[in-house]
């Protein structure tokens, strides 16, 4: 059983998809399952899917057809067999150490769900790339649209925690399926 598995839907994302991918196999904690879910693309994603998954055994990919980001990271949770749960969205890249970092607080505060920042990187479209610094990091564009007074410590975001895999299932955590954006503010 690996510490982490990490879901990345992906819909047509092809250019995107190496730099991602490659921060990702670069945890410096590297007992991690990749899940990868190919949510119907038709730009060669998947081509890039299936060389990584052939390359390294940590990955594993699923070809679904194309159902929207929310039934793709349910697809992953079905699939993933980790302690603990994470997610990165395919236009994003990751500091080498934030799965690591997330599991140790985890594990050191016995969590159910520990959560990180994240700093806009500017240098692909929408992308991020995370900090775990001390405690929750807040770039302007989240600042500016919250207000964390009646929200407390946590984003609406699934992409910036790590959770525990027997949380989500005791609790029955889902994503609402049919939903093309916001399914992560419900989950």
């Amino acid at each position: 059983m690996p510490l982490v598995s990490i879901i990345i839907p992906c819909y047509n994302v092809a250019p995107f998809m190496k730099k991602c991918l490659d921060t990702v196999c670069a945890q410096t904690l590297r007992d991690i399952q990749i899940i990868c879910i190919n949510d119907g693309s038709g730009d060669g994603t998947l081509d890039i899917l299936k060389k990584y998954e052939a390359a390294d055994e940590r990955f594993v990919v699923i070809d679904q057809p194309n159902a929207g980001v929310a039934a793709a990271r349910n697809a992953g949770l079905d699939a993933a067999s980790g302690e603990y749960i994470g997610f990165v969205d395919p236009d994003d890249y990751i500091s080498p150490v934030m799965f690591q970092r997330l599991y140790l607080a985890a594990e050191e505060y016995r969590a159910d769900v520990a959560c990180m920042g994240a700093t806009i990187a500017g240098d692909m479209p929408l992308s991020v790339r995370w900090s775990m610094l001390n405690g929750l990091q807040c770039p302007e564009w989240h600042c500016g649209n919250y207000d964390f007074t009646t929200m407390g410590p946590f984003s609406e975001l699934c992409w910036d925690k790590l959770y525990r895999a027997e949380f989500l299932k005791k609790t029955g955590l889902r994503f609402r399926a049919g939903m093309w954006q916001g399914s992560d503010a419900l989950f």
